[in-house]
């Protein structure tokens, strides 16, 4: 059994939107309850793909939020479904997904685009799109996946490495991939992990 909770940085829209870009809160609609006005009162886009629909939601509601709070007590049990879409790890279920979850990080950039906030989460931008191609880097040495993976945003791959605000271990994660060492990398990190 596992307790996820958020931790929250500040209640700002702002902060909350930025903090959902680069993954450090939970975006899951099960794990948070909204006015009905929010959805009724604005136009939100509804995501049609079934992978980070919830993600594509919660930015939504979260720039249209006029207050937030959080509550750090469990009132949601999820059990874990090895079945479900977010459960297959073979290499097509992986590029299935990759392409859902793309779509839906599309609608993000879509919306922030609309919203001119493109240019304030720049450097978050950069990660979401980067997340997308994180759903098949475990399959980077087989060719055709690679040559997707190189599709996907291409124009992160200068920004990823120039950006001073990416973390390291992000710009590691990225030339690893790039470089399709992952294979030989992962038992040489989890040794040092180890010791």
């Amino acid at each position: 059994k596992e307790v996820l909770n958020n931790p929250v940085s500040s209640l700002s829209r702002e902060a909350l939107i930025s903090d959902m870009l680069l993954e450090k809160i939970h975006h899951f609609l099960c794990g948070s309850i909204s006015k009905r006005s929010l959805y009724s009162d604005n136009e939100l886009i509804y995501p049609k793909e079934n992978s980070a629909e919830d993600f594509a939601l919660m930015i939504q509601l979260a720039y249209y939020s006029e207050s937030i709070a959080f509550c750090n007590e469990s009132f949601y049990h999820y059990r874990y479904n090895p079945l479900s879409t977010t459960g297959g790890l073979s290499k097509e279920s992986s590029m299935i997904r990759c392409a859902s979850v793309q779509k839906n990080i599309c609608l993000i950039l879509d919306f922030l685009e609309e919203k001119s906030l493109l240019e304030k989460f720049a450097t978050e931008i950069i990660l979401l799109k980067y997340s997308v191609r994180e759903q098949i880097k475990s399959y980077v040495n087989d060719k055709k996946v690679y040559d997707c993976w190189k599709k996907i945003f291409p124009e992160i791959d200068g920004q990823i490495l120039n950006n001073r605000e990416i973390p390291l271990k992000d710009k590691i994660s990225y030339l690893i991939s790039y470089l399709r060492i992952e294979p030989y990398y992962r038992p040489i990190y989890n040794f040092i992990l180890r010791r």
